[in-house]
């Protein structure tokens, strides 16, 4: 049975093709937006991380370094 479109006022037959293709097309636009969100907030805990083992305050339970 072919899909019908409602936008118009005779009943058309939808191309399955560009169906397909603008599904992807919104799927990948989906994922493209998650990883611009999740990159940067990856990076910037990398970094903290980075720098706070740098700074050598990394271990909790260290040694104290206060005299």
């Amino acid at each position: 049975m072919p899909w019908r479109s409602f936008s118009s006022r005779r009943w058309r037959p939808e191309n399955r093709a560009l169906v397909v293709v603008v599904t992807a097309l919104q799927l990948l636009l989906i994922i493209v937006v998650w990883l611009l969100a999740i990159v940067p907030a990856g990076l910037l805990a990398l970094t903290a991380m980075a720098v706070r083992t740098i700074k050598g305050g990394a271990a909790p339970g260290g040694p104290d370094p206060r005299p």
